[in-house]
């Protein structure tokens, strides 16, 4: 290994000097992704600050490849895996607008170059925050199929050389290449082999990292970036893990970062060094047990390439920062219907409610609450998050984002929209007998949430232990039944008509018409085939008030 002191890298100078026998996990990073596909089309900004920019999407979580299996956000009518710029939003890529504005306020940097890292703009960066870093700066709108057909490419690529491919997103995958070794050589020559070739094939940069376990690879391609790669034996792990400071483990975040340091755990080293009791005491069992066992080195995932996805949900930026409960109330609608569609979509059920909420000076919470039974309901979801969001955020308070996850997922299998058997296969189990109406209140969150009994009636309220009322998040079992029916039948009408063809009438505002779709592009929605959007018309069918029916 030689540091490069001029770029803040470590990498290997000869991989024939370090034994790589048992590093075979592998972990592929390309750099700058999104921003190197657009420079193939415009070398002449190779050399200048430029980025991609767009609307805020997800945060950047773990996300399924197109071509890893079972993924829930699989759509129905294409029956490919949508980007999570598309999801988030909403939009399905055939019909979003090639020239989306990428200078307005509520822009976001999706992928900036090198040359433009130099000045401190980084990805999710505000646009404009980074114009007035780099008044020079180059802003181009995302391709997100040229990113798409890249991914596909590089994907292909990594299972030529092995079919134990675990994709974290669409730029980055784990692989396991102990049993390609007879076949390709030893992990620093595959892992030379295929830098080389996607720099031939496909013009653009990839980072390696080599280690025995998945934690130290992925923390060596990040010490090798941009365009580089670091094999780490066993032997050397914890000379280069313990210098580290504790927010280099997985899973640690300002807050538990914080309760660390109050105890005087300030490196990795510290960790490993600590009694276990210490650690279980600060942060509980679960989380300070495997961060000691990180720690220490000792990481014993594997590569698994039918990952399929924890969690899945939908966020969304206000242009302007807002006070107002009512836009926060339909926002949380809006989304709630994103993510229990895209749940059903792929056969998942969720037993946790996360509400992400951004305030005005950027100070950014979750919130989360158990459901029972798990659930792929928009309505379930949406009480859920607004009785988290009534209990987080005192009135006053300025919103600039918010966002809805499911979490814990049960994976079904994808469900077919046009059965009548779907919500009576999900009674079945042993959640049957905990279901709200079995017996009593449900318990969600810490709160007891009184139950709505009526299919039309609107929400009750929870009575919560450490909070003010708040609206209801549970439904009954008969009435979550009939939301389930009405889920099932508005999946059917967007796939057949596009997803602006049905939405809840409060979502869309007093006044304000919802956007029509494309006519050339969605032949279903012109006036031979479907309602028409293109002339003042009834409210969109089925749904009307607080995503109430009819």
């Amino acid at each position: 290994m030689s540091t490069r002191p001029d770029l803040g890298r470590l990498v290997t100078a000869d991989p024939a000097e370090v034994d790589d026998s048992r590093c075979t996990v592998l972990h592929i990073d390309m750099d700058a992704f999104f921003a190197s596909v657009e420079l193939r089309s415009r070398p002449d900004l190779r050399d200048r600050p430029m980025l991609v920019a767009g609307r805020p999407g997800p945060d950047r979580l773990p996300m399924a490849h197109p071509d890893a299996p079972q993924d829930p956000r699989r759509t129905r009518r294409s029956g490919r895996s949508a980007h999570p710029d598309d999801l988030d939003t909403g939009i399905e890529p055939e019909r979003r607008r090639p020239t989306d504005p990428v200078g307005d306020r509520r822009g976001v940097v999706l992928s900036a170059n090198y040359p433009a890292r130099r000045y401190g703009i980084r990805s999710a960066m505000p646009t404009a925050a980074a114009r007035a870093l780099c008044p020079g700066l180059v802003v181009l709108p995302p391709d997100y199929a040229a990113y798409r057909e890249a991914s596909d490419a590089l994907m292909r690529m990594l299972r030529d050389v092995t079919p134990l491919v675990e994709p974290l997103s669409v730029d980055e995958a784990f692989l396991d290449v102990s049993g390609a070794r007879r076949r390709s050589g030893s992990p620093s020559r595959i892992a030379a082999d295929l830098r080389a070739r996607i720099a031939d094939e496909l013009q653009l940069t990839a980072t390696v990292g080599a280690a025995s376990t998945k934690f130290v690879a992925k923390l060596a391609s990040g010490w090798a970036k941009p365009d580089g790669m670091l094999v780490v034996p066993p032997e050397r792990v914890l000379e280069l893990l313990h210098p580290l400071p504790v927010r280099a483990l997985w899973g640690v975040g300002p807050a538990t970062a914080a309760r660390l340091e109050s105890v005087g755990l300030n490196t990795v080293g510290e960790i490993a060094a600590a009694d276990l009791r210490l650690l279980t005491r600060v942060l509980g069992t679960a989380v300070g047990t495997n961060l000691h066992r990180l720690a220490s080195g000792v990481d014993e995932r594997v590569v698994t390439p039918d990952t399929v996805e924890s969690s899945l949900g939908a966020e969304h930026t206000y242009a302007d920062d807002t006070p107002d409960p009512d836009v926060w109330a339909r926002t949380l609608l809006q989304l709630a219907g994103r993510t229990g569609a895209r749940a059903r979509a792929g056969g998942a059920r969720g037993r946790t409610v996360t509400i992400k909420i951004r305030f005005a000076d950027w100070t950014t919470i979750t919130r989360s609450s158990t459901v029972e039974p798990a659930t792929d309901i928009t309505q379930v979801i949406y009480r859920t998050a607004t009785a988290l969001l009534h209990r987080a955020v005192p009135a006053g308070r300025r919103i600039r984002l918010l966002g809805v996850r499911l979490e814990n997922l049960l994976h079904d299998g994808p469900s077919d929209p046009g059965r009548d058997d779907q919500t009576e296969r999900r009674d079945d189990g042993p959640d049957r007998a905990r279901r709200p109406g079995a017996g009593g209140p449900a318990i969600t969150g810490g709160a007891v949430i009184a139950e709505q009994l009526a299919f039309d009636l609107g929400p009750t309220v929870v009575a919560a232990a450490d909070g003010p009322a708040a609206p209801a998040a549970a439904v009954s079992a008969d009435s979550a039944r009939r939301w389930a029916s009405v889920d099932r039948v508005a999946d059917l009408l967007v796939d057949r008509f596009g997803a602006a063809a049905l939405r809840p009438g409060s979502v869309l505002g007093p006044g304000r018409p919802a956007d029509p779709p494309p006519a050339a592009r969605h032949p279903a929605a012109r006036p031979s085939a479907g309602p028409s959007r293109s002339r003042p018309g009834p409210p969109a069918p089925g749904l009307d008030g607080p995503g109430r029916p009819r």
